[in-house]
């Protein structure tokens, strides 16, 4: 049973994470580990338009994460358990201690 709700708990951690972090370039790293559009003007020589214009990017990208985010935790919560709620949250929470560290 445990392994089932480790199992579960991977595959639907996987597609969130997967999107949240692009492996696709610098540029889209750098927002993502919290370096913001200052330094990747600093970097890219960008002008005041195209700062405003990323913010606005990054700003959008965020909501549609949160919502997909939100949106699969419900999906989740409806197809588990009670006991399998319980012990995924127990998993969310060591997962993200284990992040913080």
């Amino acid at each position: 049973m445990n392994k089932k709700i480790l199992f579960l708990s991977l595959a639907m951690a996987l597609p969130v994470t997967a999107f949240a972090v692009p492996g696709q370039g610098q540029a889209e790293s750098w927002h993502h580990h919290g370096h913001g559009v200052e330094q990747l003007s600093k970097a890219l020589e960008l002008t005041k338009d195209q700062q405003a214009k990323l913010e606005g990017i990054f700003s959008q990208q965020r909501e549609k994460i949160q919502a997909l985010h939100e949106e699969s935790q419900a999906a989740i919560k409806q197809v588990l358990t009670t006991q399998q709620l319980a012990r995924w949250e127990e998993l969310k929470q060591h997962h993200g201690e284990q992040r913080h560290k």
